[in-house]
């Protein structure tokens, strides 16, 4: 099998780092112009095999994301270790070589983070809707087979940091020792191996890296064999939650056998997220297995791309009649994911195929695609009415359905929306903590209050600050405070990097050293030499050669309208999959 080339391999750590972490994101995107020449880049596979075997002192960098935000009780975190550039890379080179060997190969019941299916795919995983719609519609179709079963559905309890250091390295030495990687390759994989245990004492393995995942799986691997054994075509797993479609009588023995086969590796099931589930309730309320709709927000992007590229010279035209509707939707970054390879193959198969949503694109004109934008934002907005006016659903699954349904309306409700419909949003959220992060992301756009949004690292914080940045560009600006705490440093990151606040009048951050030298990178200040010579993350970061002006820095290299890689690999690294 051919195997990526360098191009590709800096395209899937650029896209492992994007949304995991922007700043890394960027860093990473100011290195990535050395390999357009691959005779004398320092980030060559070969160049980085060589290097990254020797860098005992791992280059992680931790930060928090909001887990939890409960009525009355202090905020919870989930905590993240952020791969280095020169780390991402690492993990890309080695994830495509154990991607082709059977030792690493996981069972067809397992539907989380599948392995590429080609050597130019710009992911180290496929997209991982693919894997999760896959296990819905096999979950459905097992339904249909066996209406009269129910699905006993659990996970896995702390599960990345309850791994078993002893059992994690026994198990994925012997799954290297079979297969026939080379020795480079090997010695890279187990400096991965140590950098994502080292934080952790006995058990534990970093969240964040992706080859943490493939390290989950090679511990998980016997017991997805043992339960597939024993429930054939009836187990589902998908990273750490466990499905089994089972016979009612067959409830507890099933229970109790999960419980068993994860006790042998340490784990526990999660009590608190264990139900039972009936076939009527799943195929009737259950998650999507159903491809989306030609009047889908999906079909819409789609149609949106489509256009763009037809007609680049009507951009302008385009954008103005989205502008006066209110629709907040990044048409630049619909304008550069139009322009990638992928995206034209994928229009040109569908239209071999006849697929009526290319045939009717071909007629779309500003005007149409604003009247669908329109409609959605209509839709959207009555269904969320209609799901805010029911009673939430008792038990964790039911609840965790009805939960994700209102997500799904109102993460494009921001987009489709104008801030002054966005009230709809927050009657409908409030009550639901779940929504936390949102409404403190509502309270910041429509008021300009970010002290709560702040304490609340995570995906809300990029998204206000990239409608933000969209909405009001450099006039939108916030006024961060001089003493951040831990998960303010990292909300304040995000903000800072895309030029939507600015830090304390006069003074500097009341924060530690590394983490100014960290708020400094994301401000976009440049630094003449190399400060710390530390080899650590961000001296690696620092390292990167950083753009003077802020508004270049934000343009060029976040939102990826002007990124000096290759125009391959410039469309590569903008395909959203």
């Amino acid at each position: 099998m051919t195997k990526p080339d360098a191009r590709t391999l800096m395209v899937r750590s650029l896209n492992e780092t994007r949304l995991l972490h922007p700043p890394t994101y960027v860093a990473l995107r100011l290195l990535a112009d050395s390999i357009a020449s691959e005779a004398t880049s320092g980030w060559t596979p070969e160049a980085v095999l060589r290097k990254f075997p020797l860098q005992r002192t791992p280059r992680l960098f931790e930060i928090v994301r909001l887990k939890k935000a409960l009525p009355g009780q202090q905020l919870e975190y989930r905590h993240y270790l952020i791969p280095s550039p020169m780390t991402s890379l690492a993990e890309a080179i080695t994830l495509s070589e154990l991607a082709t060997t059977a030792p690493f190969r996981k069972s067809n019941r397992v539907f989380s983070h599948p392995w590429p299916r080609s050597p130019d795919y710009p992911y180290n995983f496929r997209y991982f809707m693919s894997g999760y719609k896959r296990r819905n519609r096999a979950i459905a179709a097992a339904f249909r087979r066996y209406p009269a079963r129910i699905a006993v559905v659990t996970d896995i309890r702390r599960f990345y940091p309850s791994i078993r250091h002893d059992l994690l390295r026994d198990r994925f030495y012997s799954a290297l020792d079979q297969s026939d990687v080379a020795v480079p390759i090997r010695d890279t994989a187990g400096m991965l191996l140590h950098h994502i245990t080292a934080h952790f004492k006995g058990r534990g393995i970093a969240t964040g890296p992706e080859f943490s995942h493939t390290l989950a799986n090679v511990l998980l691997a016997q017991a997805d064999r043992d339960l597939e054994t024993r429930y054939p075509q009836s187990y589902f797993r998908y990273v750490d939650e466990i499905i089994l479609v089972v016979d009612r009588r067959d409830q507890n023995s099933a229970s109790q056998r999960i419980a068993a086969v994860l006790g042998d590796l340490g784990l526990e099931l999660n009590a608190d997220k264990t139900d039972v589930v009936s076939s009527e309730e799943w195929l009737g309320h259950g998650p999507p297995y159903r491809p989306a709709s030609r009047k889908s927000f999906q079909a819409l992007v789609f149609r949106l791309k489509l256009y763009i590229a037809l007609r680049p010279r009507r951009f302008g035209e385009l954008s103005s009649a989205f502008a006066a509707e209110g629709f907040n939707i990044p048409l630049g970054r619909i304008r550069t994911a139009s322009t990638a390879g992928r995206f034209r193959k994928a229009v040109e198969l569908y239209h071999q195929r006849g697929w009526k949503v290319v045939l009717e694109a071909l007629l779309d004109t500003p005007a149409s695609l604003a009247r669908s934008a329109h409609q959605l934002r209509v839709n959207f907005l009555s269904r969320l009415s209609s799901l805010a006016a029911v009673a939430v659903p008792d038990g964790p699954t039911r609840r965790r359905w009805h939960v994700n349904r209102i997500r799904f309306l109102t993460n494009r409700l921001l987009y489709l929306a104008p801030i002054s419909e966005w009230g709809l949003i927050s009657e409908a959220i409030s009550d639901l903590p779940e929504f936390a992060d949102t409404n403190a992301l509502l309270r910041l756009l429509r008021s300009g209050d970010v002290s709560t949004l702040l304490n609340m690292p995570g995906p809300a914080v990029t998204a206000a600050a990239s409608l933000l940045h969209q909405i009001e560009g450099p006039r939108g600006q916030v006024e961060l405070p001089s003493n951040l705490t831990f998960p303010q440093i990292h909300s304040a990151s995000i903000l800072l990097l895309f030029g939507v606040a600015r830090g304390p009048v006069e003074g500097t951050f009341q924060t530690s050293e590394s983490a100014r030298d960290f708020l400094a990178f994301c401000s976009g200040q440049s630094r003449a030499v190399r400060s710390r010579n530390d080899f650590t993350y961000l001296d690696e970061i620092q390292s990167a050669e950083i753009i003077p002006n802020h508004d270049d820095f934000v343009e060029e290299r976040l939102e990826r309208d002007f990124f000096r890689l290759k125009p391959a690999t410039v469309a590569a690294a903008n395909q959203d999959g």
